[in-house]
């Protein structure tokens, strides 16, 4: 509890100087293996971390059970409902641009799913690394994407990264550039606690509903139209 008190008032210094939305697009740092390492595989998020998050005006994020839906919302207003396009339908999946849509009381609901978009397997699963704080690894040829999700409280979530360029000199580092480490639970929550991974993403939990199925039953594509 000590050590999450710590965190917590780190985090809340990075938010007081204005960091929670830095630059995520840089190039990530990759790792050998998969963090932290004396911690089992999990294909699904807890319980703590699912619902529904804002992130950017318009973008959403849903957490289900296996999956994390990113995607932008869109409104659209109907002058008629085209009986061809719509049917009898509520919902259905567009291919271009990937999304789903939702027509009610005239209105169209337009959500457009992003590439960020993923379900949890094995190349792409979750690792415990104490109550709060998971660790998402994410394989990427022959290395590993390796980010902390830190639950702050009930109603906003974090989102780390490290990128190349923060990479500590002393780090062991392969020829290809990987970091070569072998954090341990204990040791990865050392490393959020200090600061290495200083750049991040903050999610808030919102009670919006959103539709986060793709209903693959059912598709058209706007282009026949």
């Amino acid at each position: 509890m000590h050590f999450l008190m710590r965190m917590l008032r780190l985090f809340s210094l990075f938010l007081i100087a204005g960091l929670s939305y830095l630059c995520v697009s840089c190039a990530q740092a990759y790792f050998t293996r998969p963090l932290p390492v004396d911690a089992q595989n999990k294909y699904k998020f807890p319980a703590s971390l699912r619902g529904t998050y804002s992130y950017q005006a318009d973008v959403a994020v849903g957490v289900t059970k296996k999956a994390f839906i990113e995607f932008e919302h869109k409104n659209f207003i109907l002058e008629h409902v085209d009986t061809v396009i719509l049917d009898n339908r509520t919902e259905a999946l567009i291919h271009k641009p990937s999304g789903s849509f939702q027509k009610r009381d005239g209105k169209l609901n337009f959500y457009e799913f992003s590439k960020s978009s993923f379900e949890l397997n094995q190349d792409q699963f979750l690792r415990k690394a104490s109550k709060d704080v998971y660790v998402l690894n994410e394989q990427k040829g022959s290395h590993w994407e390796v980010n902390p999700i830190v639950r702050k409280s009930a109603r906003e979530v974090y989102v780390l990264y490290l990128k190349k360029e923060d990479i500590p000199s002393d780090f062991k580092r392969l020829e290809n550039g990987e970091v070569d480490v072998s954090w341990t639970k204990k040791e990865i929550l050392q490393k959020i606690e200090e600061g290495l991974f200083s750049r991040y993403r903050t999610y808030y939990k919102t009670n919006r509903i959103y539709i986060f199925e793709r209903i693959e039953s059912e598709t058209i594509n706007l282009d026949d139209y």
